[in-house]
């Protein structure tokens, strides 16, 4: 019962449709959702990176790491070439397949060879990228799952046309700033051949900066020539147009404090050797674009951005663990990722952003949204979600009651619908399809 009588007596809820100029502006973006808005090509971050440990720590673990390095060793399977460079190297300790380094040996080696901060160049010059230092290469999509998931089609294996779709999606995606490499396996194409078609649509599909494979060392060899065939041979000779991890190893947990402690100790390991540091992303186990999704994923961006990443794998799309790449989770990481890269870009104080003259325009007690500083600023001064939904409870349910997973799925479609490629050299492009076509017919294995 209420004071006016029972719930079933009180008149039906009636929403009042108030969201005509939310709309239009809605769809306004919609039409543009094909076109790369500008955006900087990397993050030259504002914000320092945050070191939670004292010297007593870090050098604690630097000598945990000697120990292992001396008394237990490396094991190197599979590797005779580097077995023999480490039977030349002074001090090293060869037995069988098993290397033994006295303190600080590796450490002086990586230090004196290894750069602390490279460009690797893009076909469009203007998306190169600054890797190591204080620059954070924010945004590199998730990398090797064999299944790709939709509102519409669920949980299946990925195809090629996935991994282009993929492609598409994080070179329209103003914050995303790496093209990434094996975004999910398409399964529809045989193993031998498959890199072939991978590395292809990154590059006619995107101008943005790309991984090359490294799962076997013809595929490496192939994935260099088919930069040649792009930047040139001696360009390729004398700069970087590749990364590419050759051996790491996965962590067991996402978005967990033990994993952010640990990132936060490997960021300050790495600033000390004076190298680039690479780490994740938005990592989590869930199996759909669900709150522990989003609770993992946001703890692991976070704890990545502070700790002082310079090259963030597995920043969009990433499900279950890896196994999965989502659809509707690759648009709302973006989201997510490039309100991370406004935030790096720190806070600027000068007239402007202090307003001082909309307080010359105004007298106290008036607001400023008429003011001509409002004006001038109020479409490009706060980042506004394109998925967020942050409207009446009224407008919200005059428009379908739709999630962010849902939102995010009618985005995906939109922008695959108006995707436009970059353009590509046509001397590039059909040098490309005749060497990827050459190199299946060599190694004689077709599309399944």
């Amino acid at each position: 019962m209420t004071p006016h009588g029972t719930y079933a007596e009180l008149p039906a809820y009636k929403p009042r449709s108030r969201c005509g100029g939310v709309r239009a502006r809605r769809e306004a973006r919609q039409q543009s959702a094909g076109t790369v808005q500008k955006a900087p090509p990397y993050i030259v971050r504002q914000i320092p990176a945050f070191n939670p440990y004292d010297s007593t720590t870090l050098e604690c673990i630097q000598q945990q790491t000697d120990w292992i390095l001396a008394e237990v060793g490396v094991k190197f399977t599979e590797d005779a070439e580097m077995l023999n460079i480490w039977c030349g190297a002074a001090g090293a300790s060869v037995n069988g397949k098993l290397v033994k380094f006295p303190p600080g040996m590796l450490r002086g080696i990586i230090q004196n060879t290894s750069p602390k901060q490279f460009t690797q160049y893009a076909r469009n010059r203007e998306k190169s990228v600054e890797i190591g230092g204080g620059n954070t290469v924010l945004l590199v999509p998730a990398y090797g799952s064999p299944f790709v998931r939709d509102l519409e089609k669920d949980r299946r294996y990925a195809t090629l046309e996935d991994f282009q779709n993929f492609v598409n999606l994080a070179y329209l995606a103003p914050g995303m700033h790496h093209s990434g490499g094996t975004l999910c396996e398409p399964v529809d194409i045989n193993v031998p051949v498959r890199y072939l078609d991978m590395l292809h649509a990154h590059i006619q599909y995107s101008d943005k900066p790309f991984m090359g494979s490294v799962t076997a060392p013809e595929r490496a060899d192939d994935s260099v020539k088919m930069a040649e065939i792009v930047f040139g041979a001696d360009f390729v000779g004398k700069n970087c147009v590749l990364v590419s991890l050759i051996n790491a190893n996965s962590p067991l947990t996402f978005g967990t404090s033990e994993s952010g402690l640990i990132l936060f100790a490997c960021a300050e390991l790495s600033r000390c050797l004076g190298v680039p540091f690479r780490s994740g992303g938005g990592l989590n186990g869930a199996k759909i674009p669900d709150a522990q999704a989003g609770y993992e994923s946001a703890n692991t961006l976070q704890q990545a951005v502070f700790a002082g990443v310079n090259f963030m794998l597995h920043t969009a799309g990433w499900l279950e663990g890896g196994l999965a790449m989502s659809y509707e989770k690759f648009l709302m990481d973006c989201d997510q990722a490039a309100m991370i890269t406004r935030f790096l870009s720190g806070l600027t104080i000068d007239d402007d952003n202090l307003g001082t003259s909309a307080f010359v325009e105004n007298e106290p007690g008036e607001h400023f949204r008429g003011t001509q500083h409002t004006q001038d600023n109020f479409k490009d001064a706060l980042y506004i979600s394109p998925l967020s939904d942050n409207n009446s409870f009224e407008q919200w349910l005059s428009e379908g009651e739709l999630d962010m997973t849902s939102r995010a799925a009618k985005q995906v479609k939109t922008q695959l619908e108006h995707y436009q490629a970059p353009t590509l050299d046509e001397g590039i492009a059909e040098g490309l399809q005749d060497f990827v076509a050459w190199r299946k017919s060599e190694i004689g294995i077709e599309v399944l």
